[in-house]
C-alpha cells in the first residue's frame, strides 16, 4: 500500500458527535493522482512512487517536465515521492484514488501553504522593511 495521496484543500465544515459537541474537519479534494515515476533499488538506491495532481495545460511546463509526464500521459502541476510497501503493485500511468485508503484509516495531512504574512514578512512583523546587517548582529 502507497504512503499517501496528493489532493487541495476544499474547506472547512463541521460534523455532530453523538454527544452533540460539533468538530470542525477539513474537506479535502483526494486525486485522481497518477503515478508518473517508479523508484528502484537497483537505479535510485530505494525504493518509491512518484505521483502527480493536478492538471495543467502544456504552456505552463517546461520541456523536461513534459517530457518526463509523457510516459504517465497526462500533464500534472503536482509531484511527490511517497514510500510503497511493494512498488511491483504499480506502473506508470495508473491512476490512484481515495480508495487506496480503507473506511476508519486515521491518517495524517500535511500541508504546504503559507498565508500572505508569513509568505512575505519572513517572520518579520507585518510592515517592517527587511533589516540590515548590522541589525542582525546585535551592533
Amino acid at each position: 500500500m502507497i504512503e499517501g495521496l496528493l489532493g487541495r484543500k476544499i474547506g472547512m465544515t463541521q460534523v455532530f458527535s453523538e454527544a452533540g459537541e460539533a468538530i470542525p474537519v477539513t474537506v479535502i479534494e483526494v486525486g485522481p493522482c497518477i503515478v508518473t515515476q517508479i523508484r528502484n533499488k537497483e537505479r535510485d538506491g530505494y525504493e518509491a512512487v512518484q505521483l502527480g495532481f493536478g492538471d495543467v495545460k502544456p504552456k505552463s511546463l517546461t520541456k523536461p517536465e513534459q517530457g518526463h509526464l509523457a510516459g504517465a500521459g497526462r500533464l500534472v502541476r503536482h509531484l511527490r515521492e511517497f514510500d510503497a510497501d511493494n512498488i511491483e503493485d504499480h506502473q506508470v500511468g495508473q491512476v490512484l484514488s481515495a480508495d487506496v485508503f480503507e473506511p476508519g484509516q486515521v491518517d495524517r495531512c500535511r500541508h504546504r501553504s503559507w498565508s500572505c504574512l508569513e509568505r512575505y514578512t519572513y517572520g518579520r512583523p507585518y510592515g517592517q522593511p527587511p533589516r540590515n546587517r548590522a541589525e542582525l548582529a546585535g551592533c
